[in-house]
């Protein structure tokens, strides 16, 4: 039943792992010719994330998660029931907002065929010279993706160039900013390119999105990347929930674990800050892309996923909070207090910087990423995969649940503590003598 647990993570997170490198090879291997790279640094979210930072997340949470399964086949009542019937519950639900995300009307530009997609013109046809100039009611759509990537590894920050294309018959109409400004979805960008004003710009970015709803009610015009994202996406929306729900049992059943799991505490705890700090790669990558899609698309390009976005970076950060709550448990006071003080202190710079973090983060991990700065992200990702594996592999190298018969039961865990000042020693007085 031990090995077993660690078989059966060991293949559940095997599979998703696959899943997650089979989606960005698939893009590369159809798209090679038509621009993958702008594709994936758009959407990094999704085909940078999880190759990278997704895995090192399964690496980090492998022990915590065989702690998890463990815990409930051998110290739960009825845990195996249990356990069962949370899997089966959490992979409804990975198929069932799978599905509802899917089911929006705006769909990706990789979803179309490459071929499907280099054939597009533009409106009016040819309006794109050879040369690369010229303007247009609408780009065709792979030059208006490498557009917006062109603009985003020139600039540090895109919010100035989002339109505002919404109308409110209850509010009188008045530009904020009547200034003609650059439009991704109607002009190559050059060193002096034409300026647009945002109706025109805001009918383009509608024609844009409309061509690809368009071409994609062909079924002969989707592509094998969209097919295999959509067979494939629950595994990803898995991937959060069972992290979700060992953060919540970690927490939650702390002193089970404490008691049955004292010798690898440190190696969890390693584990958990790692994957939590791999995970929030994800809303940061989320924001970029929302950010990257209102400059390319405007509002007309916000699918189900779009709106979602601020809510998941809720979520994400209460996930952290768990995880802090989980830290502070298992350490002392001057971990808890220099703990409190760094997330406030992060908190409040979020707050109030948060539009240049999000303009920064479309820079560097964004649609404006190079292949350095993907090559860094990569590195960073392998370096925390061998920490989280080398915190693994150190220490008491005992499987899990083996009995300890040094070990009395209850111990304290040998958790991450700072070490404790030595107190001055006390001085006897008159009286004690």
């Amino acid at each position: 039943m031990l090995s077993g647990a660690y078989i059966f993570v060991a293949f559940v997170y095997l599979v998703v792992a696959a899943s997650f490198l089979a989606t960005t090879g698939m893009l590369a291997y159809e798209f090679w010719d038509a621009g993958w790279v702008d594709l994936l640094a758009i959407d990094s979210h999704l085909f940078v994330f999880f190759p990278t930072f997704g895995i090192v997340a399964l690496v980090a949470f492998y022990l915590p998660s065989v702690a998890f399964v463990d815990h409930y086949w051998r110290h739960v009542p009825f845990g195996i029931a249990r356990f069962l019937v949370g899997i089966a519950v959490v992979l409804a639900a990975s198929h069932f907002i799978a599905q509802f995300l899917l089911a929006s009307d705006n769909r990706p530009i990789w979803d179309i065929k490459p071929a499907v997609l280099i054939a597009d013109r533009g409106e009016p046809a040819g309006c794109i010279t050879a040369a690369g100039g010229g303007s247009c009611a609408r780009m065709p759509v792979l030059p208006a993706v490498a557009n917006l990537r062109a603009l985003s590894q020139r600039r540090i920050g895109l919010s100035e160039f989002v339109r505002d294309c919404k109308t409110d018959n209850l509010i009188e109409q008045r530009p904020v900013d009547s200034r003609k400004r650059f439009c991704v979805a109607t002009t190559p960008l050059s060193p002096a390119p034409e300026l647009i004003d945002d109706a025109q710009c805001c009918r383009a970015q509608e024609a844009l999105v409309s061509t690809i709803e368009t071409l994609y009610r062909a079924p002969a015009n989707r592509s094998m990347t969209g097919r295999v994202h959509a067979l494939l996406l629950p595994a990803k929306i898995f991937f959060f929930l069972v992290l979700l729900s060992i953060s919540l049992l970690l927490t939650w059943r702390f002193k089970e674990i404490a008691k049955h799991y004292a010798r690898r505490m440190t190696h969890i705890e390693i584990g958990l800050i790692i994957g939590t700090v791999a995970t929030l790669f994800f809303p940061l990558m989320s924001q970029a892309f929302l950010l990257s899609l209102s400059v390319l698309a405007g509002d007309a390009g916000q699918g189900t996923f779009s709106i979602m976005v601020p809510t998941l970076s809720i979520v994400f950060g209460i996930w952290t909070f768990l995880i802090i709550v989980y830290f502070f448990r298992s350490n002392g006071q001057s971990t808890e207090l220099l703990t409190k003080i760094g997330s406030a202190a992060a908190g409040g710079i979020a707050l109030v910087k948060y539009d240049e973090i999000v303009a920064v983060m479309v820079r560097l991990i964004g649609s404006g990423a190079n292949w350095l700065f993907l090559t860094a992200l990569a590195a960073a990702a392998m370096l925390m995969a061998f920490i989280a594996m080398r915190a693994m592999a150190q220490g008491d190298q005992r499987p899990i649940g083996v009995a300890r018969d040094s070990e009395p039961v209850g111990e304290e865990p040998r958790g991450l503590k700072f070490p404790e000042v030595p107190k001055p020693a006390a001085t006897q007085t008159d009286a004690d003598r």
